[in-house]
């Protein structure tokens, strides 16, 4: 048993990789509303994507287990007129909203700090978001943020 690696995502099988090969990270994807987590990898001259499992609800992989991670995450918040926006499943205002809400700090008196997200991607006006939060995630516009 091991997971397999494929050209695309749901695309044809390269081959399969043996359980326990470290692997180097070099894209990921969520897709769907129950953020779906693919990730590009290499092995052995063979590039191509494996199933990391679903982040929601669990917020856990369930196929992999991440060992290092080297790379930076980049943080944003809403900027502070916004009270919350509605991600989309793709960089698009034609795009279906995920169903969920990323809520700033105006969501609860309580609330004095801002609630921040992790940026995971670009493309054009558009930033791909994840909270672990609340586990919201999408593609929201970039004019509504501020990078921390």
């Amino acid at each position: 048993g091991g997971i397999n690696l494929r050209s695309s995502i749901r695309g044809t099988l390269i081959k399969n990789i043996p359980r326990g090969t470290n692997l180097e990270i070099i894209g990921r994807e969520l897709r769907g509303t129950e953020a779906r987590a693919y990730f590009l990898v290499e092995h052995e001259g063979d590039r191509g994507y494996i199933y990391g499992g679903q982040l929601n609800p669990n917020t856990v992989y369930n196929w992999i287990e991440m060992v290092e991670r080297n790379e930076e995450k980049v943080l944003a918040t809403l900027k502070s007129h916004h009270w919350y926006v509605m991600p989309r499943e793709c960089p698009s205002q034609n795009c279906e909203k995920t169903g969920q809400v990323l809520w700033s700090s105006k969501k609860s008196k309580q609330d004095s700090d801002p609630l921040y997200f992790e940026v995971l991607e670009e493309k054009g006006d558009w930033i791909r978001i994840y909270s672990h939060n609340d586990k919201s995630h999408g593609w929201i516009k970039k004019e509504v943020t501020n990078e921390i």
